[in-house]
C-alpha cells in the first residue's frame, strides 16, 4: 500500500512539472510575439509616414508646377506684345494703327507678332497699352474674359467638364489656345513627370484641382490642391496639399 502511495505522488509531481512547463512555454510564446511585433509595428508606422511624407512633397511640387506653368504662359504674350507702339488720330480719340519694332511700319489689323488678337479685343480704345493688350489675351485663352469679379473656372476632370490641367496643357506658342485633358482623375508618372497621358504611365494616387479666379481686372487667384493620400475610414478627408498664388498683369 505505502509503495502504491509513493507512485501516486510521482504522478502527480509528474503531472505539476508538465503543466508549469506548458504555461512558461506559453508565457514565453507570448512575451516573443510581443518583443517582435512592437519593433515591427514601429517599423511599419514609420514606412507609412515616411511615404507620406514624400508624396507630400512630390504633391506641394505639382501644385507649384502648375502655378509656374499659368506665369510662363502669362510672358509668352508679354514679350509677344512689348513692342507695340500706337499711332492715334489728329484728336487723340481713337487707334488708329499700331506699329511694332521688327520693321517699323504701322498695321492697321490687331496684332501681336503673329497673334490675331483683334477678334476679342478692342484695341480701338485710346486706354489700350500693350500691356493691357497683352493681359486681355491672356485671360482670353483661358476663357476667363466673360468672368465677373470673384467668379471662379475650376479645372477638375472628376468632377467639372472644363478638364484638367497638365504641363501639356500650355501651348508653346501662343496662337494657340489652352489645351486641358478631358480625363484625368489621376495624374500618371512618366520616368520623372507626371502628367494626364496614360500612356506608358504609371497610374498614381495624385489628382489635382486648379481653380482660377478674378479677384480684379489685372489680377486672377490661382489655387491649385494635389490629394496625395486616401482616407481609408469613412467621414475622414484626404490627405492633400493646397498651393495659392496671385497672377498680376505685367
Amino acid at each position: 500500500m505505502k509503495k502504491i502511495l509513493q507512485k501516486l505522488n510521482r504522478l502527480n509531481k509528474l503531472k505539476t512539472q508538465r503543466g508549469f512547463t506548458l504555461i512558461e512555454a506559453l508565457l514565453g510564446s507570448a512575451m516573443m510575439l510581443i518583443a517582435v511585433l512592437g519593433p515591427l509595428s514601429v517599423t511599419m508606422n514609420g514606412i507609412k509616414t515616411i511615404t507620406e511624407n514624400k508624396n507630400r512633397i512630390i504633391a506641394t511640387y505639382l501644385s507649384e508646377e502648375i502655378i509656374e506653368s499659368l506665369k510662363n504662359y502669362r510672358d509668352s504674350f508679354s514679350l509677344l506684345c512689348k513692342d507695340m507702339t500706337f499711332v492715334y488720330s489728329g484728336d487723340g480719340s481713337q487707334i488708329i494703327a499700331f506699329i511694332y519694332s521688327e520693321d517699323g511700319s504701322p498695321i492697321l489689323v490687331a496684332k501681336c507678332g503673329t497673334l490675331d488678337i483683334s477678334k476679342y479685343i478692342n484695341l480701338y480704345n485710346v486706354q489700350t497699352t500693350p500691356q493691357l493688350t497683352a493681359w486681355k489675351t491672356f485671360l482670353y485663352k483661358l476663357d476667363l474674359k466673360d468672368l465677373n469679379l470673384n467668379q471662379s473656372k475650376i479645372f477638375n476632370a472628376a468632377s467639372d467638364s472644363v478638364g484638367s490641367l497638365d504641363q501639356g496643357s500650355f501651348p508653346t506658342d501662343p496662337k494657340l489656345f489652352l489645351d486641358p485633358h478631358t480625363s484625368c482623375k489621376n495624374l500618371y508618372l512618366h520616368s520623372n513627370n507626371y502628367s494626364c497621358s496614360s500612356i506608358n504611365g504609371q497610374t498614381t494616387i495624385f489628382e489635382r484641382t486648379v481653380t482660377l479666379t478674378k479677384i480684379s481686372e489685372t489680377a486672377i487667384k490661382v489655387e491649385v490642391s494635389v490629394i496625395y493620400a486616401k482616407s481609408s475610414l469613412p467621414g475622414m478627408s484626404d490627405k492633400s496639399v493646397t498651393v495659392i498664388d496671385y497672377i498680376y498683369m505685367r
